[in-house]
């Protein structure tokens, strides 16, 4: 890393750095390398395909209701559909437990999996910045003072070093990574969904549909039913 003020500062993962610098608020300026927009693409599908071999309730579950003339409709349980009731109109309350216990499943399922896709992307999207983690820990020293604790990870110290020293503005930060996909995927990736990306960095949690985690507790919905059975 070179930092403007002081030219001798230099940290960089490769001798030959070309053009792609990016200039933080407080004067280093940070090499950056494109990344692999395959691993980027293929990442959730990835994730995706683990959790389903391992079983993990990423699918919407489902419950049929048999109708008077035999058949079968499979219909998905949603925060509508938690309550089931027995065709005299009173609460089926074995059914409503059960559709309960399988929603939040699915709902954990699908929370842990987009976390898991939002690390991973910003792993890959972090090996754009090409810097090393500094040989000596004078730059601890100031942290320590303020009762951080220093992780033992390489990476995770790695990154509490971009923190503290050289993106201390986060605005700088997700510019940098802005700069990191310009060059990693022009003409290859839409706006949107750079735009998505760079989102994983202001709230990993609330990745994929983009919308804060619902504590559900119970439904207003009432479903009418004759014989009902669940599918996970």
């Amino acid at each position: 890393m070179k930092k403007k003020r002081s030219s001798n500062i230099t940290n960089t993962r490769h001798s030959s750095i070309g053009n792609n610098i990016f200039l933080t608020a407080n004067g280093y300026e940070v090499p950056i390398e494109p990344i692999s927009v395959v691993d980027l693409q293929l990442t959730e599908a990835r994730i995706e395909k683990a959790f389903r071999d391992r079983g993990e309730p990423i699918d919407p579950p489902t419950y049929i209701i048999k109708t008077d003339l035999g058949d079968e409709e499979v219909f998905e349980i949603t925060e509508k559909t938690l309550k089931a009731q027995h065709s005299d109109g009173s609460e089926n309350e074995e059914e409503s437990k059960r559709r309960l216990k399988l929603f939040l499943e699915h709902k954990d399922a699908v929370k842990r999996l987009e976390e898991e896709a939002a690390t991973i992307t910003q792993e890959i999207i972090m090996e754009g910045i090409a810097l090393e983690l500094p040989e000596d820990d004078e730059w601890t020293k100031r942290l320590i003072r303020r009762y951080v604790e220093i992780p033992k990870d390489k990476h995770e110290k790695w990154l509490l070093w971009l923190e503290s020293e050289v993106f201390r503005s986060y605005s700088d930060l997700l510019d940098c990574i802005a700069y990191i996909f310009e060059i990693s995927m022009t003409g290859m990736v839409a706006e949107e969904d750079k735009h998505k990306l760079i989102d994983l960095f202001r709230n990993p949690a609330q990745s994929g549909t983009g919308q804060p985690e619902e504590q559900v507790e119970e439904s207003e919905g009432i479903e009418s039913t004759e014989e009902i059975s669940v599918e996970a």
